[in-house]
């Protein structure tokens, strides 16, 4: 509704009482500080990754809970614990403690997976009962195939082996046939580049059977196993003691979250111009804060500052502020950029727009009541706060207003419902299409008004006259085509000719007649942001199209025997909920889009920041005053 007033803090002190100073700012969350040089990165840095990885390697162990529970037990603290200095000598030891369990537990689960992999490569030679240092000869050697034993004969007769000797002894698994040839030692690459030469497939040893020569298969296998189950053993060992830390899980989130706002502290203080002996910080105030502000400095014997207001060039972050009902289309805004801090919020003009119109590409008053209820639920059972908050109340608004949507054009999921229908918007289309285009012109006509008043604030009396002269073209044309009222064309054409004659300000008559002919073929433009609106239409009847084919296809599933009661209600469940998703999300887009293009390009100015108090961060842990 507004943008809050703010004013120019700026404080220099003695280097004692930085620190103090920083972490008294940083409780209150009151004064935006300006950067005012690049900050240099902390060693905090490293233990903030020490603790984020042992907290999320405990959430793995943790008890399981349901989403609703997770979201309640939110670990909480105030600004006080977060103030008072604290050690942590224990919390330090349960961090190498956690992850040194959790380095035991990889290798654990590395080794088992290794042993469970050379188990699994042994199967296929448990057919002999031998080691591989049985199979040590002098004069021979062997090499094991997996082929049929005719083929191979029939091959090596063709080969001309017959004065070299070799021995054939098949071996037979579950799986496969695997065929023992032995040859001496000095045919031995002869052999193996007659394996080659006809693609024979020869099977390669396992390394577990290389490394162990003097066991056999069985041996290394009942070996592997043993090994296996002992690591179990130590898993679960090492399990329980993991599960034990979990219950001081909240320890570590405390520890994070501490050395989180130290860090930030930290950067903050680098990011400050100092000296050997001052420091000198700038900022921004809330003028609602400022006499707090005011007390909590004058605390301080080694401080002195200043509160003014904004001089002439300075910027002051923008603050949003609106009434409860307004506020969670605050998001929309944020969404697109921080307005001119001598501009205007434009949250409460945007929000009855955004309400009706993401109604309208939903358009179905079951889909509303889902919507409307879901969020409902999760505002009352989660308490969220901040951007969790809003959006979930945002959701709830947008659900209300699909809900009464829906039962003006007769849609509740799919089916169609006479008794508040005003509109049916597959019948009545281009009805339906003539009052989006209504809604459109009329949020067209705000924009320009607001931008009418923005102007004349900066006592810009050309641009402001424009302005109204637009306004007044754009209301007198489509009733003149209606009426064919003379007078109303008379006003229509001083309506064109105060637009040429206002719109340029250059000092040469033909330039500013021929910028102002230019303004006014700028007409053209307004027509087709109205045109845009025609969006509005086509999302809501692909709404309640996409409904109707899933209440057909679940009519049609409903009709087989036994099953069809049970795949007819899936059907019906999966189709209308990715229906309400799709088109939410949809709904959501191009309602703000139209926001952005068609009715921010009006009057929007950019080029301000958001007022971002420094103040405590939190990422596990909800801070309540």
């Amino acid at each position: 509704m507004s943008i809050l007033k703010t004013e120019k803090v700026i404080i220099a002190g003695l280097q004692s009482s930085q620190e103090h100073l920083l972490k008294r700012l940083q409780k209150e969350g009151l004064i935006h500080i300006e950067t005012l040089k690049e900050s240099k990165s902390q060693p905090e840095l490293t233990l903030l990754r020490e603790l984020e990885e042992a907290i999320k390697f405990l959430s793995l162990y943790e008890e399981k809970k349901s989403f609703f529970q997770k979201f309640q037990e939110v670990f909480s603290l105030n600004r006080e614990d977060l103030y008072k200095e604290r050690d942590f000598f224990e919390e330090s030891d349960l961090v190498k403690k956690t992850l040194t369990l959790k380095k035991e537990l990889l290798k654990i689960r590395e080794e088992r997976k290794n042993r469970e992999r050379e188990l699994s490569q042994i199967q296929d030679f448990l057919f002999f009962n031998f080691s591989l240092k049985d199979l040590e000869f002098k004069e021979v050697s062997w090499s094991i195939l997996s082929e049929e034993k005719e083929r191979v004969i029939s091959l090596l007769e063709k080969g001309s082996f017959k004065d070299k000797p070799y021995f054939l002894t098949p071996f037979f698994t579950k799986k496969k046939k695997t065929l023992f040839i032995f040859f001496f030692n000095r045919d031995k690459d002869i052999f193996l580049s007659f394996f080659k030469e006809n693609k024979l497939n020869v099977v390669s040893l396992p390394s577990i059977l290389i490394d162990y020569p003097d066991k056999t298969p069985y041996q290394i296998k009942v070996s592997l196993l043993e090994e296996i189950e002992s690591l179990n053993r130590e898993e679960v060992k090492k399990l329980k003691e993991v599960k034990d830390l979990t219950l001081l899980k909240n320890k570590l989130i405390f520890f994070y979250e501490y050395t989180l706002n130290s860090f930030l502290r930290e950067e903050k203080k680098t990011s400050l111009l100092t000296t050997e002996k001052t420091f000198f910080v700038e900022g921004w105030v809330l003028s609602k804060d400022k006499e707090k502000l005011k007390s909590i400095l004058k605390e301080f014997r080694e401080v002195f500052f200043t509160i003014r207001e904004p001089q002439k060039g300075e910027l002051p972050p923008v603050k949003l502020e609106n009434p409860p009902l307004v506020k969670p289309f605050e998001i929309v805004v944020n969404m697109y950029g921080a307005p001119h801090p001598f501009s205007l919020d434009p949250t409460l003009f945007l929000s009855p727009f955004l309400f009706m119109f993401t109604g309208i590409c939903i358009s179905d008053a079951g889909y509303g009541l889902v919507l409307a209820g879901v969020s409902w639920l999760f505002l009352k059972k989660l308490k969220p706060s901040g951007l969790v908050r809003s959006f979930l109340q945002l959701i709830s608004y947008l659900g209300v207003s699909t809900f009464v949507v829906g039962l003006l054009l007769g849609g509740v999921f799919g089916l169609s419902l006479k008794v508040f229908q005003v509109i049916d918007p597959l019948k009545d289309t281009f009805k339906f299409l003539l009052f989006c285009f209504f809604l459109g012109f009329i949020q067209v006509l705000l924009g320009m008004g607001i931008k009418a008043y923005l102007e004349l604030k900066k006592r810009n009396f050309p641009k402001f006259l424009v302005q109204l002269f637009w306004i007044n073209l754009l209301l007198v044309l489509p009733l003149y085509f209606k009426y064919r009222i003379d007078f109303l064309k008379y006003l229509g054409i001083i309506s064109a000719i105060g637009i040429v004659g206002f719109s340029s300000g250059h000092k040469n008559i033909l330039v500013r007649f021929a910028q102002g002919l230019y303004e006014l073929y700028g007409i053209s433009k307004y027509f087709s942001d109205i045109l845009s609106y025609s969006r509005l239409v086509a999302l809501g009847l692909a709404t309640g199209v996409i409904a109707m084919v899933v209440n057909i296809l679940a009519q049609l599933v409903f009709k087989i025997p036994i099953l069809g009661i049970f795949l007819g209600i899936g059907v019906l469940i999966i189709g209308h909920s990715f229906n309400i998703f799709i088109n939410l999300l949809s709904g959501l887009i191009h309602s703000a889009r139209l926001q952005f293009v068609e009715f921010f390009s009006k009057f929007f100015e950019l080029g301000g920041k958001f007022f971002e108090p420094f103040s405590y961060q939190t990422k596990y842990a909800r801070i309540e005053d």
